[in-house]
């Protein structure tokens, strides 16, 4: 009977999954490119979100995905999920949402769909951010 979580396993899953996140990112930017706006926020994210989804991918050569490593492994990408969401809220720095912490609820109420928002003036974002945020929401 095994006891142990095999961390590394799980963490390798998220990584796989936090690398192909920087897919949806493309489509924002070129908005931001189409519109002439800051395009940092999603660079920045891209470029953060395939680093540590590469890094996070080389823990574990062994993917042995047990039960224990499934939950342990859902719980972390549900959570990588909504910091890297959160990434291009804070760097576009605009709004309600510059705030790290109105970003991380902003990105996690997307990513769990409960519907809530902190955002109070919703012209204060650019197209490319709001384009974001109803990827995450």
């Amino acid at each position: 009977m095994r006891v142990r979580v095999d961390w590394r396993t799980s963490c390798s899953l998220v990584g796989t999954i936090a690398k192909w996140l920087a897919v949806p990112l493309i489509f924002p930017l070129a908005l931001a490119v189409y519109d002439r706006e800051d395009v940092l926020p999603f660079v920045l994210t891209i470029v953060v979100t395939v680093a540590v989804g590469l890094a996070l991918e080389r823990l574990a050569t062994d993917r042995d995905l047990g039960t224990r490593e499934a939950f342990l492994m859902v719980s972390l990408a549900w959570l990588t999920i909504a910091l890297i969401g959160a990434i291009p809220f804070i760097t576009a720095e605009n709004g309600a949402l510059a705030h790290p912490i109105n970003a991380l609820f902003e990105s996690m109420s997307g990513v769990t769909t409960t519907g809530a928002t902190a955002m109070v003036d919703f012209s204060a974002h650019s197209r490319a951010v709001l384009l974001w945020r109803h990827r995450v929401s």
